[in-house]
């Protein structure tokens, strides 16, 4: 009976000794969960700043074929204007130089109606 006890002494002990190193493994797993889900959370909030970043990008892009379009008619409109304003400029010269030539005209006719009055 004695030494029963004893056998039944040392089974008890060698399961608490394991009872122990089990609280100790869920223990360790328990953090080991706890970091697997800040890990997932981590990895889920990296997923969305990077949809939102390509997103982003999208919209720049959008914004930067946008802008090049209105500089693109921006620069048309310019040319045009330029265009504009060298055909007004010649135009403006011949209108001097014929208003040159009446005003000579004029001279020769006023003279020449000065000498018939004569």
């Amino acid at each position: 009976l004695l030494q029963l006890c004893e056998d039944a002494t040392v089974q008890v002990r060698e399961i608490c000794a394991d009872v122990e190193v089990g609280r100790k493994k869920a223990g360790a797993l328990g953090v080991v969960r706890r970091r697997a889900k800040q890990l997932e959370e981590h990895l889920a909030k990296a997923s969305e700043d990077a949809k939102k970043h390509q997103e982003e990008r999208h919209v720049q892009g959008e914004r930067h074929r946008k802008i090049e379009k209105e500089s693109e008619a921006i620069r048309e409109k310019y040319h045009k204007a330029k265009t504009f304003l060298k055909e007004a400029e010649d135009e403006n010269h011949k209108l001097n130089v014929n208003m040159g030539n009446l005003e000579d005209l004029l001279g020769v006719v006023r003279a020449r109606v000065l000498e018939l009055e004569e």
